[in-house]
């Protein structure tokens, strides 16, 4: 299970204003979103999150505000995902994405 998902400077400023799912597909050539969601599962990123996410049609202060929550989202449920594995490798257990994934 991987815990980081960051990308350089220059690929955030390559992918510009496209939807993240949009970006993602074109990013490892596929076009089945089961295998996206599957892959953003293994780092514990929520597929749901991500696919709704839109912004090309948004510009200054909507577009900052939309990023901001979009982004405060993200960053809440990712820490939540994230504070479920600690807890189980704390327990001495060894945690399933599904157990980590479920809801609580």
């Amino acid at each position: 299970m991987n815990s980081s998902a960051l990308i350089t400077w220059n690929t955030n400023r390559t992918i510009g204003r496209k939807d993240p799912l949009d970006y993602l597909k074109e990013w490892v050539e596929w076009a089945d979103e089961a295998a996206v969601a599957e892959r953003l599962k293994t780092h514990l990123i929520s597929y749901q999150l991500l696919s709704q996410a839109h912004y090309q049609n948004l510009n200054g202060d909507a577009l900052k505000d939309k990023l901001q929550a979009d982004f405060n989202d993200f960053m809440r449920d990712r820490a939540t995902l994230v504070h479920r594995a600690v807890v189980h490798l704390a327990e001495g257990k060894q945690p399933s994405l599904d157990s980590i994934l479920s809801p609580q």
